[in-house]
């Protein structure tokens, strides 16, 4: 849930997103840095330099991998299959209806930071964005708390139709397909007529699209 909600605050910022190779569908393999470099003294040089910047870091007696080393480099490469199937599956899919919505709903295409608005609830660890483009608005609320959050946001008035709950059982492995909508779901449509009391679901965040 923190993951997907860490994605959802990048890709949904006004800006161009960097993602790491493999994040897209949480790859688990290291990152290690490795070399092929020729000549016995650089080697060896680099493998020195890696434990006299690193190795304080390391429990005690350990070192860090060698870097000229085969199986270390075995052990950086990246495994496309894991984005076939459950959890990994479900945040490569995550990763791309993000990007859809990103490419699809202009106030999320149009990067300019002047037209959104951001408020913080501090003791409900919640983040409100509205962004907007001409007439076409959307708003997201962002819950960091490890509870639902409660709260009474200043979306404008209008009905809001949901495009994204990151809490809805498609992006979680571990719920049921057939739990039922009610139990962590929100209103596909909700009413503002200028104060909207919403919850949201624990370390997950909602996006809504204003009707025109």
């Amino acid at each position: 849930s923190a993951l997907k909600l860490a994605t959802g605050v990048v890709l949904l910022s006004p800006y161009i997103p960097m993602i790491f190779m493999g994040e897209e569908y949480h790859e688990d393999a290291l990152f290690n840095f490795f070399t092929d470099f020729q000549g016995e003294e650089l080697v060896q040089a680099v493998r020195e330099g890696r434990k006299a910047t690193f190795g304080s870091l390391l429990p005690e007696g350990e070192e860090p991998p060698d870097p000229q080393a085969e199986q270390t480099f075995l052990e950086s490469k990246l495994k496309h299959d894991l984005k076939a199937n459950g959890k990994n599956r479900i945040m490569f899919d995550f990763h791309k209806k993000l990007i859809e919505l990103r490419k699809s709903l202009l106030p999320l295409y149009d990067l300019h930071k002047e037209q959104m608005d951001v408020l913080g609830y501090e003791r409900e660890c919640l983040l409100y964005v509205r962004r907007w483009s001409g007439d076409d608005q959307v708003f997201m609320a962002f819950n960091f708390n490890q509870s639902p959050s409660t709260v009474t946001l200043p979306v404008p008035v209008g009905s809001w139709n949901k495009h994204l709950n990151s809490a809805d059982p498609c992006w979680r492995a571990d719920v049921p397909e057939d739990t039922p909508a009610g139990i962590i779901t929100s209103d596909d449509t909700l009413h503002s007529n200028g104060q909207l009391k919403i919850t949201v679901a624990p370390q997950s965040f909602v996006l809504y699209q204003r009707q025109s």
